[in-house]
């Protein structure tokens, strides 16, 4: 993965649609990255994902597996998905949409916002 920052493009509150890629694109890495909007794209996992780390917010947050590795999604469960294990929702493809923070660790997680 590339340390160095990345630009992330316009800012989904100058009014411009977030900048879409796939959450296995380094683009969430990168101080440039943090507080912006984007949309990431990648494979639901609920609570079963490969992320190895504690969850940045609560114990509700749930994974994105993407190409290159887990991303820890902050924010309401979308409709249609389920968190359950074993859950048919599991491995389906996702697009979320949020703001990319950093945990207390500083690993970059997306918050997405609540209906």
């Amino acid at each position: 993965m590339r340390d160095e920052p990345t630009d992330f493009g316009t800012r989904a509150d100058t009014g411009h649609a977030p900048l879409r890629m796939r959450a296995g694109e380094h683009a969430l890495y990168g101080s440039q990255g943090l507080e912006r909007t984007v949309t990431i794209e990648g494979r639901f996992m609920g609570w079963s994902g490969s992320c190895k780390t504690a969850p940045p917010e609560t114990r509700s947050d749930w994974m994105v597996d993407i190409d290159k590795g887990c991303l820890y999604v902050s924010g309401p469960v979308p409709e249609g998905y389920s968190t359950v294990p074993g859950s048919a929702s599991l491995g389906k493809t996702i697009s979320v949409t949020g703001r990319v923070l950093l945990d207390k660790e500083q690993r970059p997680y997306v918050k997405t916002p609540a209906p």
